[in-house]
Parts: C-alpha cells; sequence; structure tokens
C-alpha cells in the first residue's frame, strides 16, 4: 500500500512540474514575442528612450547596457518566482530516493526555456545594432558640438577674412539648422522609441552659439579693416607734412613721398573688400556702432584729402631740395682746398728720422690717421647727399694720396716698433730663456719686409727705414753664431774653449749672461771659430749617446738557449744577437774614424773590443755546439761505443765540460755576461780547445767508417750519417731497409719475417724491385751479426737467385 501511495504521489508532482514550467516558458515566450519582428512587420515599441548631447557624447537614457540587462534578467526572476513553490515529494516527506530537484532548479536546466532566452537576447542584441546604426546617423553632426571657441576662430583667422568666408560660413550652419530641425522628434527604432527632441535642442544651441561668434568675428575684421586705413591716413598725412630740416631729412621725406604716392593705389583697391564686410553685416541686420558707421560713410571724402595733401607736399620738397643742393656744391669746393693744405702739411712734417722714437712717431700718425678717416667720412657724407640730386662728385686724388702715404709710414715705423720691442725682449733676457726658434724666425721675416719696403721707396731716402734695414741685418748675420751657442751639446769643455777663443773670461750659467752681454764682448768677431766648437759639440754628444745607446743594450741583450737534456742548454737562436753585433761594430768603426771621437776613446775601445770578443766566442760556441750534437748521436748507440771506446770516453768527458759551461751561459742570460764567464779570453780558449778535441775524435769516427767500407764497398756510395745510422741498427734490418736502395740499384726491400721464441731475429725470404716485382731467395737468409758482414750475404743471395732465374729464361728461349 505504500509503494502505491509513493506513486501516486511522485506522478501528482511530475503534472505539477510540467504545469509550472508550461506556466514559465510561456512567460518567456510572451515578452519574446513582443520584441521580435515577424516577416515585414516589425515589433511595435515598448520602450521609450531619450537621446542628447553629454560631456561632448550622445547619450541614450536609459542606455542599451541597461536595456540589456533588463532583458537578461527575466530568466532569472521567472526562476527565482518558481522557487517559492515546494516539490510534493518534499513537502509530504518521502524517502530521499524518491524526491525530486526544486522546480527553479528544474527550470534552470530546461532546455526549451534556455532557447527561447537565447532568442530574446539575439533580438535585444539586434535592436542594439540598430541604435547603433541610428546613432550613426546623428554622428554625422559631431563638428557641431565637438569643436571649441579656440578652434573655430583659428579657422577663420587662418583665411584671408574676406566677405565670402564668413557668407560661407554662416550659410553652412544655417543649412545646417534647417536640416536638424527637419528630423522628426521621435524615431521607432525596432521594439524601442527614441525622443529626438533633447539632442535637437542641444544641436541647435551649439549653431546659435557659432553663428554668434562669425557675426562678432565679422565685426571685428571689418572695424579693424576701417581703423587701419584711417590710422594708415593719419600717421602718413603728418609725416609727409613735415618740412626738412636737412638733406637726410629731404632724402628720407622724399622717399616716403615716392613710396606713399605709389602705394596710395595698393590701398584704395583693399576699399571694395573691406566695404564688402559692412554690407554683409547690414545684410544680417546686424547693429554696427555709430561710430564705425560714420567712419564707413566719409571714407570717401577723407581719402580726397589725404591724396590733396601729397601733392602739396610734393612741391614743397621740390623747392627744400634746391637750397640743399646749392649748400652742398659749395661745401665740395671748399673741400677741396682744404685736402690739398692737409696734404702738403702732412709731407712737410714727415717722421722719416732715425732718431725719432717709434712709439712718438706712430702716436702723431694715429692723429693724421683720425683726421684722414673724418675726411673720408665727409667725402663720403658730400657724395651721397650730392647724388640725392643726381650729381657724381669723383673722389678727392689729394686726400687718397695722402691715405696711401700715411699707410706705408705707419706699416715702417710699425716694424721699427716691432722690432725694436723684440730686441729689448731678447738683449736683457737671459741667454738660456730666448726662444731660438721664434728669434730666428721674427729676425727673417722683419728683414725680409724691410728689405722689401727699402728697395721699394730707396728713391723717398727714409732714413728710419735705411738704418733699422741695416741694423736687422747686422743681427741676422749673427743667427748663427747665436744657434751654435744655445747648442744644448755644448759641455763645459767647448765653453772653456769659447772663453780662450774670445779671450775673455765670462759664466755661461750666470743671470747676467745675455744676448746684449754677448755682443758687447765682440763674440760676431769669432762666429766661425765658436761654429766650430759647437759642431765639435755636437758630433761629440753624437758618439756619446751613440756608445751609451750600445752600452745599455749589451746590459740586456741575450742570444736564446734552450734546455735539451740531461742539464745541457743549446744555443737555438743568435740572428738578432749576430745582426746586432754587426751594427754595432759598424757604428764603432763609424765613431773612430772621426777627429771627434778623442774625448770617449777609451770607453770606444772598450766596447769594439767586447763586441768582436763575444761576436768570436759566439761563433765558436755555435760550432762546438754542431760538432757535440753531431757526435752525441753517434756515440748514443752501444755498437759504436764498443767500437770506438777510447773516443767514446773523451767524449763523455767533453759532455760533462759543454753541460758545465752551457748551463753557465743560460743562467747569465745576457750574451756580454754569457761570453764573459771568466776574464777573456778565458772562454774563447776553452771552446777552442773542444773544438780540438771533438777534431779529434771525429777523424777517428772516419777511419773507423773507412774500415767498413773496405769490408762492403757498397758503403761508399751513401753518406757517412746514412752509414752510422746502419751500422747503429745492425740487428733491426726493418729499419736498414730504406738505405737498401742506396746501396742496390733498383732493389725496393726485402721480405723480412720475425722468427725465434722472442721475435727478436730476422731472415730475408726474398726481394722487391722498385716497380714492385718480387724475387724468392734460392734458400732462407737468416740476418745475424755486423750489417757489412749480412749485407754481403744479401748480395751473395741476390746473384745466387739472378743466376738461377736467367738460366731458366735461356732454357725457356
Amino acid at each position: 500500500m505504500e509503494s502505491e501511495w509513493y506513486e501516486y504521489i511522485i506522478q501528482f508532482d511530475a503534472m505539477l512540474n510540467a504545469a509550472l514550467m508550461t506556466c514559465a516558458r510561456n512567460s518567456l515566450l510572451n515578452v519574446y514575442n513582443l520584441v521580435r519582428s515577424e516577416g515585414d512587420i516589425l515589433p511595435s515599441p515598448i520602450l521609450i528612450l531619450e537621446a542628447d548631447i553629454v560631456g561632448g557624447k550622445i547619450q541614450l537614457n536609459p542606455n542599451m547596457k541597461d536595456i540589456m540587462q533588463l532583458f537578461s534578467g527575466i530568466f532569472e526572476r521567472v526562476s527565482t518566482s518558481l522557487a517559492i513553490f515546494p516539490r510534493l515529494t518534499a513537502k509530504l516527506k518521502l524517502p530521499k530516493e524518491y524526491q525530486q530537484p526544486l522546480f527553479s532548479v528544474t527550470f534552470a536546466n530546461d532546455l526549451e526555456a534556455k532557447e527561447i532566452q537565447s532568442s530574446l537576447e539575439y533580438e535585444v542584441k539586434y535592436n542594439e545594432e540598430e541604435i547603433e546604426t541610428f546613432l550613426m546617423g546623428w554622428r554625422y553632426y559631431k563638428d557641431i558640438w565637438e569643436k571649441t571657441e579656440l578652434e573655430f576662430t583659428k579657422n577663420i583667422l587662418s583665411t584671408d577674412q574676406k566677405s565670402y568666408v564668413f557668407e560661407q560660413s554662416i550659410e553652412y550652419y544655417s543649412s545646417l539648422a534647417d536640416e536638424i530641425g527637419m528630423k522628426d522628434s521621435i524615431v521607432n527604432v525596432y521594439f524601442i522609441l527614441v525622443n529626438q527632441n533633447f539632442l535637437k535642442n542641444t544641436l541647435m544651441d551649439y549653431i546659435e552659439k557659432w553663428q554668434m561668434l562669425n557675426i562678432k568675428l565679422l565685426l571685428r575684421r571689418a572695424t579693424t579693416k576701417i581703423n587701419g586705413v584711417y590710422r594708415y591716413m593719419r600717421k602718413n598725412g603728418d609725416r609727409i607734412q613735415i618740412i626738412p630740416r636737412n638733406l637726410k631729412e629731404a632724402r628720407e621725406a622724399t622717399e616716403l613721398y615716392e613710396f606713399l604716392f605709389s602705394d596710395a593705389p595698393r590701398k584704395q583697391a583693399e576699399f571694395p573688400a573691406m566695404l564688402s564686410l559692412f554690407k554683409l553685416l547690414d545684410y544680417y541686420l546686424v547693429e554696427i556702432p555709430e561710430s564705425t558707421r560714420k567712419l564707413v560713410n566719409n571714407l570717401e571724402t577723407e581719402w580726397d584729402a589725404y591724396l590733396k595733401i601729397l601733392l602739396h607736399s610734393s612741391d614743397m620738397l621740390e623747392m627744400t631740395r634746391e637750397e640743399f643742393k646749392k649748400t652742398l656744391l659749395r661745401q665740395a669746393e671748399k673741400f677741396k682746398t682744404v685736402m690739398k693744405e692737409f696734404l702738403g702739411d702732412f709731407l712737410m712734417k714727415l717722421p722719416t728720422s732715425a732718431h725719432t722714437k717709434p712709439k712718438i712717431a706712430l702716436k702723431y700718425l694715429r692723429i693724421i690717421e683720425n683726421k684722414v678717416r673724418d675726411c673720408f667720412n665727409f667725402e663720403q657724407s658730400l657724395t651721397n647727399d650730392l647724388s640725392t640730386f643726381h650729381i657724381n662728385q669723383p673722389d678727392n686724388m689729394d686726400l687718397k694720396k695722402l691715405e696711401n702715404e700715411l699707410a706705408v709710414v705707419k706699416s715702417i715705423w710699425e716694424l721699427i716698433l716691432e722690432w725694436q720691442t723684440a730686441w729689448d725682449e731678447w738683449r736683457r733676457a737671459n741667454f738660456w730663456q730666448i726662444n731660438i726658434d721664434v728669434m730666428e724666425e721674427t729676425a727673417i721675416n722683419l728683414y725680409k719686409e724691410f728689405n722689401t719696403l727699402n728697395k721699394r721707396y730707396i728713391d723717398r731716402d727714409w732714413e728710419m727705414l735705411q738704418v733699422t734695414t741695416k741694423t736687422v741685418d747686422s743681427f741676422r748675420r749673427t743667427l748663427p753664431l747665436i744657434t751654435a751657442l744655445k747648442n744644448p751639446c755644448m759641455r763645459k769643455r767647448h765653453w772653456d774653449n769659447v772663453r780662450d777663443t774670445v779671450g775673455v773670461y765670462f759664466d755661461e750659467n750666470s743671470k747676467k749672461f745675455t744676448l746684449e752681454l754677448i755682443i758687447n764682448l765682440d763674440f760676431q768677431a769669432y762666429s766661425e771659430e765658436i761654429q766650430d766648437i759647437s759642431n765639435a759639440a755636437t758630433m761629440e754628444l753624437q758618439i756619446e749617446n751613440g756608445i751609451k745607446n750600445i752600452a745599455s743594450i749589451w746590459r740586456k741583450q741575450s742570444f736564446e738557449m734552450a734546455f735539451y737534456r740531461d742539464g745541457i742548454y743549446r744555443i737555438k737562436n743568435v740572428d738578432d744577437c749576430m745582426q746586432l753585433l754587426e751594427d754595432h761594430m759598424v757604428q764603432i768603426s763609424a765613431m773612430k774614424s772621426t777627429r771627434f771621437v778623442e774625448p770617449f776613446i777609451e770607453v770606444v775601445d772598450y766596447w769594439e773590443k767586447t763586441l768582436s770578443y763575444v761576436a768570436e766566442t759566439i761563433e765558436m760556441a755555435l760550432n762546438v755546439q754542431r760538432q757535440w750534437l753531431y757526435l752525441e748521436n753517434i756515440f748514443a748507440g752501444e755498437d759504436i761505443r764498443k767500437q770506438l771506446p777510447n773516443e767514446a770516453k773523451r767524449f763523455v768527458g767533453l759532455t760533462d765540460e759543454f753541460r758545465m759551461i752551457s748551463s753557465k751561459m743560460f743562467n747569465a742570460k745576457s750574451a756580454v755576461r754569457a761570453t764573459h764567464l771568466r776574464k777573456p779570453p778565458f772562454l774563447l780558449e776553452r771552446f777552442n780547445k773542444m773544438d780540438e778535441r771533438l777534431e779529434l775524435i771525429q777523424r777517428a769516427l772516419e777511419i773507423y767508417l773507412e774500415s767498413k767500407r773496405q769490408l762492403f764497398p757498397r758503403f761508399y756510395f751513401i753518406s757517412n750519417d746514412d752509414l752510422l745510422e746502419i751500422l747503429g741498427n745492425a740487428k733491426r734490418p726493418d729499419l736498414v731497409q730504406p738505405h737498401l736502395k742506396k746501396l742496390f740499384d733498383n732493389l725496393y726491400k726485402l721480405e723480412l719475417k720475425r722468427v725465434g721464441k722472442t721475435m727478436s731475429r730476422f731472415q730475408a725470404m726474398g726481394m722487391y724491385s722498385d716497380d714492385g716485382e718480387y724475387v724468392e731467395f734460392l734458400n732462407v737468409l737468416y740476418i745475424e751479426g755486423a750489417s757489412e758482414k749480412w749485407l754481403n750475404v744479401v748480395e751473395d743471395f741476390m746473384l745466387a737467385v739472378m743466376k738461377e732465374k736467367l738460366k731458366q729464361t735461356r732454357a725457356s728461349l
């Protein structure tokens, strides 16, 4: 019975759920039917929006975002309204397994309801797009509300501000007002009604504002133009009526008249454009101030009066110009007379005496120069004034000649002042503080200029020029003497020679030793002798510096030595050292060939002997090293030491001695110390003795090699080095193989095979020719004993097999 009850309640609950879902869906569907269109029939408006311009943008109230939220929230509100209804299974407290979700939850997951809500939101979104299209139509007029007064004013002022500019602007905004006024106050946009009254009124307010600003700018432009014309007439009318007091003012007045007369047509041509501004103001019934209206009405009368003033001024200027012309001609005649007298007075008082001080002469000449400048200024002024009347005033030749004479004499006295200033500075300054290069350059340049001027004006017989030229020339001739005395190479012994030459004592290191003292002591009389002393000082210093440089280099100069083995060092490279030795020996020879070497003869002799000894010792050391290295490789072999026991013993002694000497030379670190281990010629003699002992060993070695060649004559075909290598490798025929071709013609190598328990013995199976042909020996050849012994056997085996092969060849023919 209980199960049937539960089933009954569940069925009833399901029916209630179906009823509520249908009701909720119908609620959504009713709203959707209100906003959707059917075919070409648009939905009826259900909302009203108001449009206006707020903050520089078109705003809707309420806006589309609020409307979208409104429709998007309908689904949620329907779902919330279902939450008050409990499920019967819960109300009647059925067990959990019979419980069903709340009606609101069921609705929230209902697919049909969600689809209706999605369609509803689509319609709202579509309406939002239609609203945006609607607003785009109004944004066409955005220039009306986005433009500022400053921008509007700038646009007008950037034009030529003629009447057509203002008229076009006024007409443009009037047409916009008409266009906006024609638009409907209320517009249906899909399911929304838009009220445009506020928007239209705001735009009309803006248009009215721009029209008023247009009129304001038009009135200001017209007033400025009319005031400018009156100001032009008043200012220039007053200026042109002023009577000139001098020629400059007359010229300026004439230029002003000519400008105003030519400018009058241009100014008058501006009147129509200006008056058209006032006509436009009248057309739009703009109130014009009475004072401005009076200016416009009287313009023609006032302009005629201004033109009459210009004509009257022309007559007045003509009369004034004639008076000025007569005055200028009188001044021109008087100027000629004054200039002739001025020139004569200047030539008579011209300062040319050699006893005149340059500063006094230049002071007088500057006074004359200022007067000449004033005369030129007056002449230029007179010429300019006369040119006003088209009268050509020629240059005054007396004034030109005066200017030229003044320039020449002044340049001479400036040069004389420059020379005396320089000479006073040089003769009083301490001799060692004088810059000889500057002094020499200054003296030579001054002499060139004085000499040129003296040749050019020799007919003038100017004393100051002739005397100064001779003085500078005399000084110039003493420059070699001064240069010789300033020679930094001069030492005390040289100054002693100078004192002996001039026969007067002086202290060259004293502050009182000046150029003036040198001249007073008559050094110039002994110029050649002093220059010889100075030249000797230079050459001696070169030798001194050269020998110091050689000594400095050879205190550090070394040659390259490297560790060889067993405490022995070998000389690796002496090219740089030997080249330097050769160069310095040449330098020393050149020094000794001159007479200037005497003060340094002991030092030069010392270094000549030292470097010569270093060169000889290095050459002998290299010779000993070369022989020792050669023999060291030979005596490294056990067979050679057994064959030449006495020579091997002597070589060991030589090696010990070479080890001791080479290590000391390496530690010496410089070439001089390395060759001077003891007082010369100790090391050179030691190397000579070692060289002799090495030669004795080498001769014994050659006798030994000759004995081997006697046993195997084919050894005569090879060098001593190859022979020694063969003898040293008697038990290693594989190492002798490379020499076989030198011993036997066309024999490339032997076919060798290692045998024995230790695989240390060799046997030869056959031989290969140079072109790769192989010939097998008749018997196996065991390679044992000395090299010359088994090589003789190889030769016998070779002959035997060749005889056999020849027999076979003959039998085959």
